[in-house]
């Protein structure tokens, strides 16, 4: 597991613990298409972040 997608699950973890099994994959995608939306705006939030502090 990449850093990013553990320190996702931990914050999901602490903020989120209404599902047991929305961590579960399934060919690299959660099962849960609420938690993969919410993988995906966790990816675009830190490359934003990345891409600010590179300044474009």
């Amino acid at each position: 597991m990449d850093e990013s997608r553990k320190q996702f699950e931990e914050w999901m973890d602490m903020n989120f613990k209404f599902r047991e099994d929305r961590f579960r994959l399934f060919r690299g995608d959660y099962m849960s298409t609420w938690t993969q939306n919410m993988w995906r705006v966790w990816q675009a939030s830190r490359e934003a972040l990345q891409d600010n502090q590179k300044g474009e």
